[in-house]
């Protein structure tokens, strides 16, 4: 028999894998699975592995689809992020005329 190995094994490189999130997939996805895939978009993202206009669409493409309590603190956080960023680019596009 060998002898197991007290040093920790090296991390192994897995190069990123693009799924395609069709609507129909994401129908077959239980809550529990969609909260998981919102969670994992997340981070994702704050990594660079994903991109912020990407990462929004496919969130857009989820929200509706998760229910209950979740499902409505979701869809009010995205209308208030939507709100916030046309009242920035609001704001920036004033902010550039004043200075013209």
């Amino acid at each position: 028999m060998a002898k197991a190995s007290s040093r920790p094994h090296q991390p192994v490189f897995q190069a990123p894998i693009l799924l395609q999130w069709t609507d129909e997939k994401l129908r077959q996805l239980d809550q529990a699975q969609l909260l998981n895939l919102l969670h994992n978009l997340g981070h994702q993202r704050e990594i660079g592995r994903l991109k912020d206009a990407d990462a929004h669409a496919l969130e857009q493409r989820i929200a509706p689809l998760v229910t209950g309590r979740k499902g409505s603190e979701l869809r009010k956080r995205m209308a208030k992020d939507a709100k916030d960023a046309t009242a920035a680019a609001a704001q920036a596009s004033a902010d550039k005329a004043i200075a013209s």
